[in-house]
């Protein structure tokens, strides 16, 4: 357990590295927060229109994401450090650590509450 939470530490420290810019965090806090609502007009609406949601919601974090490190200027920085770590992110997360990264951001960005120490 406690190898879990140092591993979530030092990802969430390297996320941390490439996301400084205030405009940067809340446009990636809009990726997990236009997912959830995409999920939810998902179930919602039934049939061919739940098809493009499923689509939406796999392609909103390319788009959020990468207009946010276009504004914080390390867009190709971004992009070849995940293709290093051959992953679609720079800290080398999985899809739900990186969720988790881009909330935790921005409650200590703009909440100023400190969760991880």
């Amino acid at each position: 357990m406690v190898m879990i939470i140092t591993k979530f530490k030092n990802e969430y420290i390297d996320f941390k590295f490439y996301h400084k810019n205030k405009l940067n965090i809340l446009f990636h806090f809009l990726t997990p927060v236009l997912q959830i609502y995409t999920i939810y007009l998902m179930f919602s609406n039934f049939g061919f229109i739940s098809i493009l949601y499923l689509a939406l919601f796999f392609v909103i974090p390319f788009i959020t994401d990468g207009i946010g490190h276009l504004f914080e200027k390390n867009f190709a920085v971004v992009l070849i450090a995940s293709k290093l770590r051959g992953s679609t992110n720079s800290a080398g997360a999985t899809f739900v650590e990186n969720f988790l990264f881009k909330i935790l951001l921005f409650i200590e960005t703009f909440l100023f509450i400190k969760i991880i120490k």
